[in-house]
């Protein structure tokens, strides 16, 4: 019989390493799966807020390529993480609170479910797991604001630095969006030189030209459209995506001057925390993303676009000359 099935554990699944043991995590650790370990979840052990916690996260690479994702469920992650699932309590995902009912909710055993869009992607399971040090203290699951309430309420600390936190990225994420901006018009001004490339050769040019030329511009024109096409898509995101109104921007304005600022403690404010540092670095990635199309444009599209209509002209000039010699 396999020594890791037993009633907590159906599975079979061994503990990785155990969670009281583990040391608080100070950035994302992969926890991969032992069926196909080129994939993997990640996993922040202990955060400061909920020391009796993991914070869990599937990446787009893993519900993308692991084939099984369907079967993919609560119970084997915690147990991967070397937690027993009789001691989680509950967890918390897509703005909902789940009981665990001592590892023995059935939701437990049902596939773990994608984010949903525009949601936190963490799953926040709680556990009644001792920290080092503690003894093993048998907690009922508390409601979202309860669970806050009983780690920040011994340090003023923790919570001082939790608005200091989200102050710098809410401060952060403003300075990102007046660049963005300046960015969309860069991007804006380069589709419109690049449409101004993008033109069928005059009869001159068409005249003098060889077929491998007139391939060489048709392979020019099909980048100059591909690169347009790529630039439009980030100008849009920026339009309608996380810098405008509609991508949750109003929430986080009015968040931030109604409680952060003035320091007012709120239900909410670990997962204002979590959406704050999620809001910086989705702006982060857009302005990476637009500087380097931007500079794609300028390389593969302009660049390419003047080198090959620059080598027909030069056939054009001396075919004319040649013509006129005679």
């Amino acid at each position: 019989m396999n020594e890791n099935l037993s009633p907590g554990n159906p599975s079979g699944i061994p503990p990785q390493i155990d969670f009281i043991a583990r040391a608080p995590s100070q950035t994302w650790e992969a926890i991969p799966f032992p069926d196909s370990p080129q994939f993997c979840a990640w996993a922040w052990f202990k955060p400061v807020h909920t020391p009796q916690g993991i914070i869990l996260q599937i990446p787009d690479v893993t519900i993308q390529g692991y084939p099984n994702l369907s079967q993919l469920t609560l119970r084997m992650l915690v147990q991967l993480a070397g937690v027993n699932p009789s001691m989680v309590t509950g967890w918390y995902f897509n703005g909902v609170q789940y009981d665990a009912q001592g590892g023995s909710s059935p939701l437990f055993d049902q596939p773990v479910p994608l984010p949903v869009s525009g949601m936190d992607p963490n799953i926040l399971v709680y556990t009644n797991l001792p920290v080092a040090g503690q003894p093993v203290i048998n907690q009922p699951v508390l409601p979202q604001q309860e669970q806050f309430a009983a780690a920040v309420s011994t340090d003023h600390l923790n919570l001082d630095e939790m608005f200091k936190k989200i102050e710098i990225d809410w401060k952060e994420s403003l300075a990102v969006v007046r660049k963005l901006s300046m960015k969309r018009k860069e991007l804006f001004d380069m589709v419109t030189k690049l449409k101004s490339f993008n033109r069928e050769l005059n009869i001159d040019e068409s005249r003098f030209c060889s077929q491998e030329d007139k391939g060489e511009w048709r392979d020019a024109r099909r980048l100059l459209r591909d690169i347009s096409t790529k630039l439009d898509m980030y100008i849009k995101q920026h339009d309608i995506g996380v810098t405008s109104f509609a991508g949750k921007r109003e929430w986080f304005e009015e968040t931030y001057n109604k409680y952060i600022q003035p320091r007012q403690v709120f239900d909410d404010l670990v997962q204002a925390e979590r959406d704050f540092e999620h809001y910086r670095k989705t702006l982060q990635v857009l302005m990476s993303r637009m500087n380097t199309s931007q500079i794609q444009a300028g390389r593969d599209g302009e660049r390419r676009a003047r080198q090959v209509l620059a080598k027909i002209a030069a056939k054009v000039q001396a075919g004319r000359s040649k013509r006129f010699d005679h």
